[in-house]
């Protein structure tokens, strides 16, 4: 083989394990995250009841300002993976807050 190839091959092996690195790498931050909103979703309703009206519009902003500092970093797909736990674990553990919180959506 001449040198060329094998430089070739190794580079090609190279950028696919990166390749392969990085989805790893994006998968487990997604699920992080995915985890992160579903505590958060917990959290909220753990503490709905003793929050005045400001302190669960408060928290409802943090909620979204989470969602929009993924977004700022351009990683849309983590940010949704976020509210989207963060949505279904509310539905699941209180559906008369997610209906407050969410209206319709949450029906869906």
């Amino acid at each position: 083989m001449k040198k060329s190839t094998i430089y070739n091959a190794v580079l090609l092996c190279t950028v696919a394990l990166m390749a392969a690195s990085c989805s790893c790498s994006a998968s487990k931050e997604r699920k992080l995250v995915s985890q992160r909103g579903a505590n958060d979703a917990v959290t909220l309703v753990e503490r709905a009841d003793a929050m005045s009206q400001m302190q669960l519009e408060s928290y409802l902003l943090r909620v979204r300002a989470n969602e929009y500092e993924y977004r700022r970093e351009g990683k849309d797909d983590v940010a949704d993976a976020y509210i989207e736990a963060f949505e279904m674990t509310l539905v699941e553990k209180s559906d008369s807050l997610a209906s407050l919180i969410l209206g319709d959506e949450s029906a869906e």
